[in-house]
């Protein structure tokens, strides 16, 4: 590995080919606006489509960027699929994309209606109007925590904030108890049943931790990480 701690976009790994790859892919990447990396993502999936860079590519610039292409991601992962149909990291991401179509950014939030720990039932309509965020989480799951404590503050910050958090503990008692220790107090869906939840069938959360952010009751974003919640809500002078 050879890199300039200034320019690790430029970051050189030799070994395997896929490593090489990458390497190459960066470097053109480094000399380029980072508004091309989707084109070339595309452009790298037809000249290497059995190259497992690939999926990384696809998710990384068209999937989970800022203006997602999820028919691009979708062309170009069953172009991918001819050439590597065994890759399970290829096959996830096949599954993980079908919610993003389905529950796509700019459209309205689906009908859904919910209750919540305290007996306050939500629908779409809580989010029709102002900001607000639909977050997946588990007591079991330290990614998803970092994401709850993230909407938590940002509530505390923001109380126009409209949050429903999703929790899939297994039992109310392990995700009460979660409650009470990181003193979370936003309005919590628990219904035992974890990954089958029809809630998430029903919005399209597929993942864990998982998140959509609305606008006047449309989706704005998906899936960002604590860390991209923080800088949304946190880090900026944000107004509601």
């Amino acid at each position: 590995v050879k890199a300039d701690a200034s320019h690790l976009r430029e970051m050189e790994v030799e070994g395997t080919d896929d490593n090489e790859l990458m390497t190459d892919f960066r470097q053109l990447l480094a000399k380029n606006s980072p508004l091309d990396a989707p084109k070339l993502t595309a452009d790298f999936v037809k000249e290497h489509p059995g190259s497992r860079v690939g999926v990384y590519l696809v998710s990384t610039y068209l999937v989970r960027n800022d203006r997602p292409d999820y028919a691009e991601a979708r062309r170009l992962i069953n172009l991918m699929r001819k050439e590597q149909p065994r890759n399970g990291h290829l096959i996830l991401l096949a599954k993980q994309l079908a919610p993003y179509e389905t529950v796509r950014i700019g459209q309205p939030l689906p009908r859904f209606k919910a209750l919540t720990l305290s007996g306050r039932t939500f629908t779409q309509q809580d989010f029709r109007s102002g900001e607000g965020v639909v977050i997946v989480w588990a007591s079991w799951s330290y990614r998803s925590l970092g994401c709850l404590r993230a909407v938590q503050e940002a509530k505390r910050q923001h109380p126009d904030l409209q949050v429903l958090t999703i929790c899939l503990d297994a039992t109310r008692k392990d995700c009460e108890k979660l409650l009470r220790q990181f003193d979370v107090t936003l309005p919590t869906v628990c219904d035992g049943r974890m990954l089958d939840s029809p809630l998430l069938a029903n919005l399209s959360l597929h993942d864990l931790p998982d998140n959509i952010l609305v606008e006047n009751g449309r989706v704005k974003q998906r899936s960002l990480s604590d860390e991209e919640l923080r800088k949304r809500f946190l880090e900026t002078n944000h107004s509601y």
